[in-house]
């Protein structure tokens, strides 16, 4: 939490806070996220926070941004996985979020995802030559 707290009050930490409201760029924020985006400037406690997440933990800012069963996780994994797909548009052919793997029948792989409805996160055509071979990308978020 020291952390959070130093990295926010760092220059320019805020300065999303001073933006022009611009929707199209990302900066407009409601009422809510505004209060909550000073709270966490400032090292308070955004009001109004459940006791419990919904994996049974103490509910703090530093278990919200980490929780991996609802927690600002897979929001910000979202956020990196739209951006890596927008930016691969510029340059190849047949991008795509969330596709379908095949199935994997008879192989066995150490690592592979063997789930009815396997996915990773983008894939893009044509991203290593002309070929159009297709490639696939795992986001992470740590």
């Amino acid at each position: 939490m020291q952390r959070v707290i130093e990295a926010s009050s760092e220059k320019g930490a805020s300065s999303r806070l001073s933006s022009l409201p611009i929707a199209e760029h990302g900066f407009a924020l409601h009422k809510g996220a505004f209060r909550d985006a000073l709270c966490l400037r400032y090292g308070w406690n955004p009001p109004n926070l459940p006791s419990l997440c919904t994996c049974g933990q103490h509910f703090t800012i530093k278990h919200a941004l980490s929780c991996p069963q609802g927690g600002f996780m897979f929001v910000r994994h979202n956020e990196l996985r739209n951006i890596t797909a927008q930016l691969m548009e510029e340059v190849c052919f047949d991008v795509g979020i969330e596709p379908l793997l095949q199935p994997i029948s008879k192989e066995h792989y150490k690592t592979a995802n063997t789930d009815d409805g396997a996915r990773l996160d983008v894939a893009a055509a044509n991203l290593w030559g002309k070929d159009r071979q297709r490639s696939f990308f795992d986001v992470r978020v740590f």
